[in-house]
């Protein structure tokens, strides 16, 4: 199909629906995954669609601010993986250091790469990964805004973002500015949904009150054809110039 798209220019509709279904198809893992304490975060999916970890990996290494692995392991425990770094960390060291100490496949460059273990090895892999980050923490980067979000995008401004994909190290994903006041909170057992200028929804963990003034720096995607926003950073540090 992308030989005819080339050759004919035809079939551009088909094509933004493959890409629609598979940015919904990422955002559905990602609603799956978590921070965790780990130095080097690892997600382990089964027969997770192999095209797109590397996406996951990037989004989940943006909002997590760590070094992050997403593998999809198959029936024989063969796990094939997606790896992207967070700021200034060379994961070609890294694992480096991981595979003279146990049994793993690598390549790539610094800022992303693909490995491959066996599952049995997840938990060893995973210790050496947080000995070599503790020891060699990711250097900071100094995110540059695209922005400042004074509304929610709409879904076709948000599409053309896609054309600046892949994201991760030295090209991260569009990131705004959105200031503003805690207009309601509302808390479940399992939840917290802050909204902002009462507009804006998000689901976080830090403690918000009515009336709190805040400041996010923020990312959008789209889900179920519906605009929404990752929140890449809660305190943001704010260079003036």
């Amino acid at each position: 199909m992308g030989l005819e798209l080339l050759l004919y220019g035809t079939n551009a509709e088909e094509v933004e629906e493959l890409n629609r279904k598979r940015l919904e198809l990422v955002n559905q893992y990602l609603s799956h995954i978590q921070d965790k304490e780990d130095k080097f975060l690892i997600y382990v999916f089964r027969n997770c669609p192999r095209g797109i970890t590397g996406l996951i990996a990037s989004r989940a290494a943006e909002k997590f601010q760590k070094p992050v692995m997403v593998s999809s392991v198959d029936n024989s425990g063969r796990a094939v993986s997606s790896v992207r770094t967070y700021g200034e960390f060379d994961l070609m060291e890294a694992f480096k250091y991981v595979s003279e100490r146990t049994d793993i496949t690598f390549g790539g460059h610094k800022s992303a790469a693909g490995v491959s273990y066996s599952i049995k090895d997840l938990k060893r892999i995973q210790s050496l990964l947080n000995k070599y980050t503790e020891e060699n923490p990711p250097k900071e980067e100094i995110r540059d805004l695209d922005g400042i979000l004074t509304r929610i995008p709409s879904l076709e401004e948000v599409k053309a973002f896609d054309s600046f994909e892949p994201f991760g190290y030295k090209n991260p994903e569009p990131a705004f500015l959105l200031e503003g006041t805690v207009t309601d909170v509302r808390i479940d057992q399992d939840w917290q949904l802050v909204i902002v200028n009462e507009e804006f929804g998000f689901f976080l963990d830090g403690t918000y009150r009515k009336g709190d003034k805040v400041k996010f720096v923020v990312s959008p995607y789209i889900k179920n054809a519906y605009v929404k926003l990752w929140v890449l950073d809660e305190k943001p540090t704010i260079l003036k110039e």
